[in-house]
């Protein structure tokens, strides 16, 4: 990217833009883009490429992580026991409601 700056901060580019106003009016306009005009100017924030690297840095360290057991995932398992407790009590509140008597619901 940075490989004959000189020659890139140069370039000239004209961009042929067409669009449609609200009223339906097409228009074709060339813009120039003179990068002259941006020499001596910093980056604002991070730039892309070296935001793209670290986050796929994190990317791979969790990856060997969970690869190599260093972390583990936190999985909240149910069994067929607790599915069907679940069901019961949720059955229940439904019946306690269609009979009129308040009750709270369940706890997912």
């Amino acid at each position: 990217m940075t490989k004959n700056f000189a020659e890139k901060i140069k370039a000239r580019l004209t961009v042929e833009v067409t669009y449609c106003s609200a009223t339906g009016k097409s228009y074709r306009d060339a813009i120039p883009i003179h990068f002259e005009e941006f020499e001596g100017y910093g980056t604002i924030g991070t730039p892309h490429l070296y935001s793209i690297a670290e986050s796929l840095k994190k990317i791979e360290q969790n990856v060997g992580h969970l690869a190599s057991g260093f972390r583990h995932l936190r999985v909240d398992t149910y069994t067929n026991d607790d599915r069907r407790r679940e069901e019961e009590e949720w059955e229940e509140h439904h019946r306690a409601m269609a009979q009129g008597e308040p009750k709270d619901a369940p706890a997912p």
